[in-house]
């Protein structure tokens, strides 16, 4: 037990030095320390010899992953974790066959990203009261949110020198550490300015940009709690999410004829391919639209010719 436990802090370290981001190796530690304890609690201790782990006990536990209902979501993210860790093992020359190579991914239908209409988004920027310097700094966020298309944690880890108000960009280091720099509404860098009169208020012990009341960073369950609270008084159920707003920046820039690519280089995306799930958002609200709009979209049986 205590070499597997080993193996993993010398895998998370492995994967740290390639610039993962926290996120995901949490997740990896998350998911082998569950894996390992299956494996303790199923079998003999003497069989958690990572070099005796075949490709039926992966599954074994795999199998006791879908009889809890776990979403195929994340049980995918579990196999990713496995498969990462066994891949490392084997390249490290510490198992001679890689038990997890042949493991394969669950299949699911790709769900379209949830996002808010241009109506629903007026009513969410309209929804912070801004007597209040909480309600300024909220607005501030949604409208950063909103005109960048950033992750959670990229906005969490924004810095003073990360946002230049003066040329409207915001420079945010994404997955893989990679920087990239995504430009800003007039609308946001007003409401930038705005809070900025007000954040010594609350007393900063940090260099991040949107601190909490105490004065250090904002981190993800507060900013999820606060974007929450606001998606609830325009009457938007627990589907929604900050990343709404990225999904929504997306979709609103590729309805107003974005170019593909250049939408995937502000997200942030390795492949233009995850970029490419938002043309199917925005073909579905087009063909909803002419079915609204088009006298002729509906099939008019009152109106038919009799021969």
């Amino acid at each position: 037990m205590e070499i597997f436990n080993t193996l993993i802090d010398d895998f998370i370290k492995f994967e740290k030095a390639k610039h993962f981001s926290q996120n995901t190796l949490e997740s990896y530690m998350s998911d082998l320390k569950q894996f390992q304890l299956y494996l303790l609690t199923r079998f003999e201790d003497y069989l958690i010899d990572y070099r005796q782990i075949d490709k039926p006990m992966i599954q074994d536990f795999l199998i006791s992953l879908s009889e809890n209902n776990i979403s195929n979501r994340s049980l995918e993210r579990k196999i990713a974790s496995i498969k990462e860790f066994f891949k490392y093992l084997f390249i490290s020359n510490l198992i001679d066959k890689n038990p997890a190579k042949g493991i394969k991914y669950p299949k699911f239908s790709r769900k379209l990203p949830s996002f808010f209409t241009e109506e629903e988004m007026n009513l969410l920027i309209d929804s912070p009261d801004l007597t209040s310097k909480f309600g300024v700094r909220n607005l501030s966020i949604i409208l950063l949110f909103y005109s960048s298309g950033l992750r959670i944690s990229e906005l969490c880890g924004l810095k003073m020198n990360n946002i230049n108000l003066k040329n409207r960009l915001v420079t945010v280091k994404g997955k893989g550490n990679k920087e990239r720099v995504v430009p800003i509404t007039e609308q946001a860098i007003n409401a930038l300015n705005d809070y900025l009169r007000i954040r010594p208020t609350f007393k900063p012990k940090v260099d991040n940009f949107f601190v909490s009341k105490s004065g250090i960073a904002l981190n993800r369950m507060e900013l999820n709690a606060i974007i929450k609270k606001y998606f609830q008084q325009i009457a938007r159920g627990s589907n929604s999410s900050p990343h709404t707003l990225r999904h929504t920046f997306a979709t609103h820039l590729l309805e107003g004829g974005a170019n593909i690519r250049a939408i995937q280089e502000m997200l942030g995306h390795e492949s233009v391919a995850t970029t490419e799930i938002y043309t199917h958002v925005s073909t579905k609200s087009l063909q909803s639209i002419y079915k609204k709009s088009h006298p002729r979209s509906k099939d008019k049986t009152n109106n038919k010719i009799d021969k």
